[in-house]
């Protein structure tokens, strides 16, 4: 990884946007589990480039210098990814998914 940021060649956050999308839009067996896996990778990268948190994936959280609105459609990507991939746990992972990223969602009543 140093030596592609020595070079320039360091992801921006159109690349994980695009391969985010491409799993998103895939019927592809395991496309959301890869989709999750980006997101998290991105946040990752984007913690570690501004020196914030650790890279481990459990404590990941959206750091202060990304583009909101991309982040915010990478989210939204995934989501699709789990929604339409009729996985039978879909709607449990999306659940997650929001209640890890977004405040608290209160119970159903």
């Amino acid at each position: 990884q140093q030596q592609q940021q020595q070079q320039g060649l360091m992801p921006d956050n159109a690349c994980f946007a695009q391969v985010i999308s491409a799993y998103a839009n895939s019927n592809e067996r395991g496309a959301p589990e890869r989709a999750e896996f980006w997101l998290r990778d991105c946040l990752d990268f984007h913690s570690k480039n501004n020196n914030r948190g650790s890279t481990n994936h459990e404590q990941h959280k959206p750091p202060d210098k990304v583009d909101k609105r991309v982040l915010k459609q990478v989210y939204e990507q995934v989501l699709r990814a789990w929604c339409t991939s009729g996985h039978p746990e879909a709607g449990q992972r999306a659940e997650q998914l929001l209640r890890k990223y977004n405040p608290p969602l209160p119970p159903p009543s």
